[in-house]
């Protein structure tokens, strides 16, 4: 059934940018009835989506899309003026990357703005504007308006409405939490557009936040640092349990039980990777510096998680030097559930290994491609780094084995796996995915417990 609002009128919604955040709000409106029009710059994506093949490797989309295109809820255009005219309602879901300095690159939500502005000068019904992408406190009503006003001949709250919606997804599982959020914050001030956000979202129970522009663009910045803090917080004291013979997971399990702290997201490991937490703690700590505030916390989040895959290599070469040694790295994307492998630890990793003279077996279950193009290798370096078909395979021959991405998989692997295939059987599990298993042969050293820990069954 085609959605319609609380007076009956069918709401089409378009959608700018086909990265994970735009293609996953996509997917989610199809599912409960609403039309939706895409556009992205890169028309191959456009021309995958209405083939029917996602864009990227994310859990459920395929099935989404598939229903939706068969539905006839889903299309990809070639412009944003026919998304426009085709629509009541656009979702801005473009790139907000950090320059080299760690400021938030807004080329192109300016440069989507003037277009969006340009697309509505003829348009005679009112449109309603909604950023998604993660953009610093004041951009929504200011350079975002001034470019829709100033393109478009227009004025805000008389020809157009404009909200600032930051998304919580995490990629792997973005479907889940697109359906099932634990908050919706809504940054406007106009009514018009307050009651589209309540007809578009009024089947969900999750608690609805109505907050200025600016707040609601401060509220994304803040969760992702703090969440970003945690996983910091828990690296520094899983290097201090290590040198002290205490193990992190148990430590964090009694620090969880006081009911002053939430025990999830302490994830000790060898720091967080991809798109959003390490642009937008380097973003605030940006934004705080052009006001004269020296956030000094976060910079700390920023340089521990900065190093901290370096602990891996330190206990690598505990075995001895790594020229000429053979190093399997297990999981290459930022975190399971994704293809994704932007500034994901494995490319770290994998590049201070090939500096040291290591050779590489590698292998992820989704990510290998993106993580050949992202390396960029050298022809030399070409040829040390094998790209491998399986975990097993990947095990082959090598000195020691690196796991950097929990992909539920690695589960299936026994300690013969390790044994009968390496040259020398040591595993260091950089994501503590195998600290509650017990070893007879294989060296198993993690991050956050002393080598000379003995794990039981969990």
């Amino acid at each position: 059934m085609i959605q319609a609002n609380n007076k009956g009128k069918i709401i089409r919604i378009g959608v700018v940018g086909l990265g994970y955040v735009g293609f996953t709000t996509a997917l989610a409106f199809t599912s409960r009835g609403f039309e939706v029009i895409c556009f992205d710059r890169d028309g191959s994506k456009v021309d995958s989506l209405n083939q029917g093949s996602s864009p990227y490797f994310e859990k459920g989309t395929d099935n989404l899309l598939d229903s939706a295109i068969v539905a006839n809820l889903v299309v990809g255009v070639s412009s944003i003026g026919e998304l426009v005219g085709r629509s009541d309602v656009t979702f801005i879901c473009v790139g907000t990357p950090s320059s080299h300095d760690g400021k938030v690159d807004l080329d192109q939500v300016k440069t989507v703005s003037r277009e969006l502005g340009v697309a509505i000068r003829s348009k005679r019904s009112y449109h309603h504007f909604i950023v998604k992408s993660t953009v610093p406190p004041g951009t929504t009503a200011g350079s975002v308006r001034d470019m829709l006003e100033v393109h478009s001949g227009k004025k805000y709250g008389v020809d157009f409405g404009l909200a600032m919606c930051p998304e919580f997804m995490k990629q792997g599982s973005a479907l889940e939490d697109t359906f099932e959020p634990d908050r919706l914050v809504f940054g406007t001030v106009h009514e018009p557009t307050k009651q589209l956000l309540l007809s578009l979202y009024d089947d969900y129970d999750s608690p609805k936040l109505f907050v200025s522009p600016k707040t609601a663009e401060m509220i994304k910045y803040v969760s992702n640092s703090f969440l970003a803090t945690k996983i910091s917080f828990a690296n520094e004291m899983a290097n201090l349990c290590e040198m002290n013979g205490a193990d992190v997971d148990l430590v964090f399990q009694g620090v969880g039980l006081d009911s002053r702290i939430n025990p999830t997201f302490f994830r000790a490991g060898i720091g967080y990777g991809g798109s959003c937490f390490l642009k937008d703690v380097r973003g605030i700590i940006n934004i705080a510096d052009a006001d004269g505030l020296d956030l000094k916390i976060l910079k700390a989040v920023d340089e521990v998680n900065n190093t901290q895959y370096l602990r891996l290599i330190e206990i690598l070469e505990e075995y001895g030097p790594l020229k000429s040694k053979t190093i399997a790295l297990l999981g290459l994307a930022f975190k399971p559930e994704t293809d994704d492998v932007r500034e994901s630890r494995s490319l770290l990793v994998a590049r201070r290994l090939l500096d040291r003279g290591a050779e590489l077996r590698v292998y992820d279950p989704k990510a290998m491609d993106n993580f050949r193009k992202a390396l960029g290798l050298t022809e030399d370096e070409m040829e040390k780094v094998h790209h491998s078909n399986s975990a097993v395979d990947a095990l082959g021959g090598a000195d020691a084995a690196l796991l950097l991405t929990e992909w539920d998989e690695f589960n299936n692997l026994t300690e013969r796996d390790f044994v009968e295939n390496m040259n020398r059987p040591i595993l260091i599990d950089g994501r503590r995915m195998f600290a509650q298993r017990f070893f007879h042969e294989l060296e198993y050293r993690t991050i956050g417990a002393h080598k000379s820990t003995k794990y039981t069954e969990g």
